[in-house]
């Protein structure tokens, strides 16, 4: 996962180094709706960004959605692609 996420900065940044100021952080937390939220307001963040995934039928019954959770109590703008 690290490594995912160091290979997104850098292709993300190369791209936009010049325009915006982008950020990443991995957060580790077994209440990761609650954990994310508090990051946000505590770093003053403007904007989260968040993927979608495909699901199958028994990821979708028995996971609780992290976009829902965090979308329903978001103080602040989120942009969710699917």
């Amino acid at each position: 996962m690290e490594s995912d996420l160091k290979e997104l900065q850098f292709i993300i940044s190369a791209q936009y180094a010049d325009d915006l100021k982008i950020e990443f952080d991995a957060i580790r937390s077994s209440e990761i709706g609650k954990s994310i939220d508090r990051y946000i307001l505590r770093n003053q963040i403007d904007m989260l960004f968040l993927c979608t995934y495909a699901q199958g039928f028994l990821d979708k019954i028995f996971h609780k959605s992290i976009i829902k959770n965090i979308s329903s109590v978001a103080s602040y703008p989120v942009l969710i692609l699917q």
